[in-house]
């Protein structure tokens, strides 16, 4: 089945949630500039031709939005991040099927062909100019591949496609297309995990240099990410907890875990899940969603909230797209494609266009 006959059982609630933009739907004039907002949570995109014009066709994983992006010759960059806490802790990959990539990430040149997997971390700079394209993308936060990016740096990574690994990914997102129109929402997880271990064994591979104390604590890592991301909604989910199931030390845990604290890293993550409820759960209430996801004391709540995204859920749900943008670019990303959609069917309907 492909994604139009997909979208056509969206009635089915346990699919994932996806949204197809298309810029056919809307008038010349609105073409650039609705491209141009919905990448604007990463990078500023400028056509190299009079208009931006594609499709994309996302699906929403959690946390994580997979899909195609088609669009004709432009250049998209980014400068650096200021800040530590701007959000933005998300790696973009791209396995290009067809058309070219040339340009920097910070200061290194980067070059991709079809077949070849980039990785870009949209808290560094890039530059580059990108031929009219048809990718395989993801938008994944950087804790799931459980390293530290100060020592294994991923910005501007080539997967060739003649390496073995390059060509095993590949293939998986590849086979993650085929699935994901008809993906039951309760199969996600196991999607997420199996991708998530690829590519940490490929991260396994990259430094001959590195030990094997270090890889065995990224592989811990990984695991008590996904541990904690299954039972976040467990108010009994803490680090004495994760020493009990996994069996380990309190030093072997905080050793594993690294900055941000492992206390400090189950309260975001809860913040994030809270976040993305209560800009998408309107019927739901601000303490069922703090209950939901683990806090036991709606007040703690409401304070951690407050610290974390500096306005109060209740103002959080009516505020503008400006905090996903900052704390959940993946939920912004799905909310200007969502605007632009109707925007289509509308401009359509008053024309007399809509069949």
């Amino acid at each position: 089945m492909n994604v139009d006959a997909a979208q056509r059982q969206h009635d089915d609630r346990s699919t994932l949630p996806y949204l197809i933009f298309s810029t056919d739907e809307l008038p010349l004039a609105d073409r650039t500039r609705a491209w141009q907002e919905i990448a604007a949570p990463l990078f500023e995109v400028m056509p190299r031709e009079t208009t931006l014009e594609g499709r994309i066709n996302s699906f929403l994983l959690s946390d994580w939005l997979v899909g195609t992006i088609e669009c004709n010759a432009h250049r998209y960059s980014r400068q650096p991040s200021m800040s530590a806490n701007d959000g933005l802790d998300y790696y973009f990959i791209q396995h290009y099927q067809q058309g070219e990539l040339k340009g920097t990430c910070g200061d290194n040149t980067i070059e991709l062909r079809p077949g070849d997997i980039g990785f870009f971390d949209t808290k560094q700079a890039i530059d580059v100019n990108v031929t009219s394209v048809r990718t395989f993308s993801l938008i994944i936060p950087r804790h799931e591949f459980g390293i530290d990016p100060a020592s294994t740096n991923l910005h501007g990574m080539v997967l060739k496609r003649e390496s073995p690994m390059g060509y095993m990914l590949g293939n998986h997102f590849q086979s993650m297309l085929q699935l994901l129109p008809t993906l039951p929402i309760q199969d996600a997880k196991q999607l997420k995990s199996c991708t998530r271990s690829l590519m940490v064994a490929w991260l396994d591979t990259l430094s001959s240099q590195q030990t094997r104390s270090a890889s065995t604590l990224r592989g811990l890592k990984q695991q008590l990410h996904a541990f904690i991301d299954e039972r976040l909604s467990d108010p009994a989910l803490d680090p004495a907890l994760l020493q009990r199931e996994f069996g380990i030390s309190r030093t072997t845990l905080y050793r594993a875990f690294g900055a941000p604290g492992v206390s400090d890293y189950i309260r975001y993550r809860r913040l994030e899940a809270a976040l993305r409820d209560i800009k998408r759960e309107e019927a739901m209430s601000i303490s069922q969603i703090a209950f939901r996801w683990g806090f036991t004391n709606e007040r703690k709540f409401q304070r951690a909230f407050r610290k974390r995204y500096d306005m109060s859920p209740s103002d959080a749900r009516h505020d503008s797209k400006d905090l996903l943008q900052l704390h959940s670019p993946v939920l912004a990303l799905q909310d200007t494609m969502a605007y632009w959609v109707k925007r289509g069917k509308e401009t359509r309907a008053e024309s007399g266009d809509l069949a």
